[in-house]
């Protein structure tokens, strides 16, 4: 007898616990070894995002000790259009960066466009905002590039295209974006694929270094390079102009000479 009211008040005792468990919360018990909650769920993202964009993928895609490069390279191949591949980058969750943004930042302007152009890591305005070049640096993007005939605003052959180099702003204390970079290459080259403009303009250092493999604009000034058979000119980002104003009379330089293609190409 003493044995039953014992159960019993155990019985009640725990019905009170899951009550109050229940208020407070808590969804779920959890066992005494640690799972590691961030491990467990890139796997299950690693083959939802693989479903989701092809129901047709081959069982190597879905292998769980794949890298995360290689997710981004799978799914980036398999975007075939920019709204794809913006989907694709949406749901990629395994750069950190993402947990920190408020929007991802993907484009702007005319798909279209002969010219594309990427800037430097998103800012706290862009990620604000959720579009690239925005605010100040926006406003002296389009006059710099209205000067030469061209805007973002268009949708003929004077237009223009503009993404940053990766989609979401770094945090406060970060020094450096390689690891990002590299992490998500696959889909910045597919962007540009997607894009296919006549011309690329990478505008500040992230974005030149990052493709180009440096960063010194003083050894590239004036000069026009390749990169994925496209041709493409590196141009100090706004944000560095409008610290150093004096640098505006060589982003004229580069606007003559990017003016001067278009005409050549007759795309101007």
């Amino acid at each position: 007898m003493e044995n039953d009211r014992s159960e019993s008040l155990n019985s009640m005792e725990a019905r009170e616990i899951l009550a109050l468990y229940s208020e407070l919360g808590v969804t779920e018990t959890l066992d005494e070894t640690p799972i590691n909650r961030f491990e467990q769920n890139k796997e299950k993202i690693t083959e939802s995002n693989l479903k989701k964009l092809d129901t047709n993928l081959s069982k190597a895609d879905l292998l769980p000790t794949q890298s995360a490069q290689h997710v981004a390279t799978v799914l980036a191949n398999k975007s075939l259009t920019i709204a794809q591949l913006e989907s694709s980058l949406a749901t990629f969750e395994f750069c950190d960066l993402r947990k920190g943004a408020r929007n991802l930042i993907f484009g702007d302007g005319n798909p279209e466009a002969p010219i594309m152009i990427i800037g430097d890591a998103p800012n706290p305005l862009e990620d604000r905002l959720g579009k690239p070049f925005v605010g100040d640096e926006g406003d002296l993007l389009d006059k710099m590039f209205s000067a030469i005939g061209l805007s973002r605003h268009s949708k003929g052959k004077e237009s223009i295209y503009v993404s940053t180099i990766i989609p979401w702003k770094p945090l406060h204390t970060q020094s450096s974006i390689v690891t990002e970079v590299e992490m998500l290459l696959p889909f910045i080259k597919k962007h540009i694929q997607l894009i296919a403009p006549k011309f690329l303009i990478l505008m500040g250092d992230d974005s030149s270094n990052a493709l180009l493999g440096r960063s010194d604009r003083n050894k590239s000034a004036g000069i026009w390079e390749t990169f994925m058979g496209i041709e493409t000119l590196t141009m100090r980002h706004p944000k560095y102009l409008i610290k150093n104003p004096t640098a505006k009379k060589d982003a004229w330089k580069d606007l003559l000479l990017l003016k001067e293609k278009l005409h050549a190409a007759q795309i101007k």
